[in-house]
């Protein structure tokens, strides 16, 4: 189930950047994958606002719980998790077991980003944090700092990762599971 649901999200998110990173004839990627625009279920996706997210939410609801995926969304009342304000939401689940959201900040915060986690969480019982940076060939250096619960059932995730406007430029992201 959780597999499931971590599925799901990283789907969804990447569909809004794939709608971000298609060409005006409707195609993505390589060999150009053609996106068939004229299903009413994907009409959210038609309309990209100056976030780079659907100025409309997309949701998907199913037995097991919903995902919601572009515009801000309101966050779920049951997450315990902290939040840093100034962040846009980029996608919400919410299931019986579990709550998993996914923000983005501008990348020149991901220092600030990380020092509230770090302060956030530093303390709390059962968390233990990693971190690593790398810089690929192309010059782009990737950051990752993440606090796991040694239930593996709750962490914070804190990326650096590209926005899902089509343009390639590098956000923080931010990764929250809480069961």
């Amino acid at each position: 189930m959780r597999w499931t649901i971590r599925t799901l999200i990283v789907a969804a998110a990447f569909a809004v950047g794939a709608v971000g990173c298609s060409d005006s004839d409707g195609t993505f990627g390589p060999g150009g994958v053609q996106i068939d625009d004229s299903r009413s279920d994907l009409d959210a996706l038609d309309s990209l606002g100056s976030s780079g997210l659907p100025d409309e939410t997309l949701t998907l609801e199913t037995e097991d719980g919903s995902i919601s995926v572009g515009g801000d969304q309101d966050l779920p009342d049951r997450l315990t998790l902290p939040v840093l304000d100034g962040g846009s939401t980029v996608s919400v689940f919410e299931s019986d077991e579990e709550i998993a959201v996914v923000l983005s900040y501008p990348e020149a915060d991901f220092d600030a980003v990380a020092a509230f986690y770090d302060g956030q969480m530093e303390g709390q019982s059962g968390f233990e944090r990693s971190a690593f940076e790398i810089d690929s060939a192309e010059g782009v250096r990737i950051r990752n700092v993440t606090w796991l619960h040694e239930s593996n059932q709750r962490s914070v995730n804190i990326t650096s990762c590209p926005d899902f406007t089509g343009t390639f430029e590098r956000v923080t992201c931010v990764s929250l599971i809480d069961s």
